[in-house]
């Protein structure tokens, strides 16, 4: 696995500490028991597909910026910013995202576009969530820039297990998971999200290169 620089066009960040993973993933028989806390110690490295963005109407969900980066949302921006400059935030307040018979449609579309379906079935169970959070950007009517992830132990070339949490798409919008806030429905806010940023044409990775 190897490291590489990456470069945010807004704000130049160089940070050879971003590992980027091709490999794949596969579930582990780890005892779930020991990660159903809120702060996991984990390796932090992103798959290399993360970095596109998809827009699927049917599913109400989009991950795609502005074509006019001085449109993209302070809150995106601050949170990619931090994301690049310190993955280890990933770690922090990251839950277990819980994968059932009502919402397993529209997730598997959304992940099948990150994770073939193979790899998919294989990690249901190891799927994440971690909320990034520019303090400096107060967040009105939108939900907080999320990380997907999934949660893996592996076995290095010492036989020494190892925690990876590999990030397998951004949601900077908060529509993979909606939730409910103050008196608007989860369903509301996400009606209204997307009916705003599913115009949006530009892939995150517009924003990103690799040196």
């Amino acid at each position: 696995m190897s490291a590489h620089n990456i470069k945010f066009e807004i704000k130049n960040i160089v940070n050879p500490s971003v590992k980027v993973f091709n490999g794949g993933l596969f579930h582990n028989s780890y005892n779930k028991q020991n990660i159903r806390v809120s702060n996991v110690d984990a390796e932090i490295r992103f798959r290399d597909s993360s970095f596109s963005s998809i827009n699927l109407p049917e599913s109400k969900f989009s991950n795609m910026l502005p074509d006019d980066k001085l449109m993209i949302a302070p809150n995106v921006k601050g949170a990619i910013e931090k994301l690049l400059s310190h993955p280890e935030l990933v770690n922090r307040d990251s839950k277990e995202i819980f994968i059932t018979d009502k919402n397993r449609d529209r997730l598997k579309k959304i992940i099948s576009c990150y994770l073939p379906d193979e790899e998919y079935c294989s990690v249901e169970e190891d799927f994440r969530k971690s909320d990034i959070i520019d303090n400096d950007v107060v967040l009105v009517g939108r939900g907080s820039f999320r990380v997907i992830t999934v949660y893996s132990v592996e076995i290095d070339e010492y036989k020494v297990p190892k925690q990876y949490l590999t990030i397998i798409l951004l949601d900077p919008y908060h529509l993979f998971i909606p939730s409910n806030h103050r008196e608007k429905s989860k369903v509301k806010i996400v009606e209204e999200t997307y009916s705003e940023v599913g115009k949006f044409g530009s892939h995150i990775s517009k924003y990103f290169s690799f040196n």
